[in-house]
């Protein structure tokens, strides 16, 4: 961790958040990301959390590519900076939304009920696809998915089904 605190880090980084070209944000993105990815299991919520305000504003005017690249990266960890992890879920592009969407357990359900009232079939898809899948969240994929995303609901042993929740 003590790269992080680094003087000639923190200098770049406040040079790039004021006044970096998109390829010098894509770039120390990647450096940020890669200390947090490094870390991760060791950090406190407290230390994630300055992760998160740091990572959402490196996220900034980058690529599609780079951002689907640390959706990825970060969908499968225990510890995820929430903001930014709510932001990537929510993103237009459903390839950076998917991994998130589908993996990621921070997310909370309120959140991806407005997602999936909002977005389009792939972010539907991606919901279909996560571990457990709530009452509420079903009858609104059933509702409004296509048949890709119905496929999907019905594939998932975590989904709950309308015949489910009957009593």
């Amino acid at each position: 961790m003590t790269a992080i605190a680094s003087p000639d880090l923190i200098a770049k980084l406040d040079h790039v958040l004021r006044a970096g070209s998109p390829d010098l944000r894509t770039r120390m993105l990647q450096e940020v990301a890669g200390l947090f990815l490094d870390d991760a299991y060791r950090l406190s919520e407290h230390q994630v959390s300055l992760f998160d305000d740091i990572l959402i504003c490196l996220t900034e005017s980058v690529e599609l590519r780079t951002l689907t690249t640390l959706s990825r990266s970060l969908a499968d960890l225990h510890l995820v900076p929430r903001e930014l992890a709510r932001r990537l879920a929510n993103h237009d592009d459903a390839d950076v939304a998917a991994p998130i969407l589908r993996k990621c357990a921070c997310i909370p359900d309120v959140d991806l009920i407005d997602i999936a009232w909002m977005r389009a079939e792939g972010h539907l898809c991606a919901i279909a696809g996560r571990k457990a899948v709530n009452q509420e969240l079903t009858d609104i994929l059933l509702m409004r998915g296509d048949g890709n995303v119905l496929r999907a609901l019905a594939r998932n042993p975590g989904a709950t089904s309308p015949a489910q929740a009957l009593p």
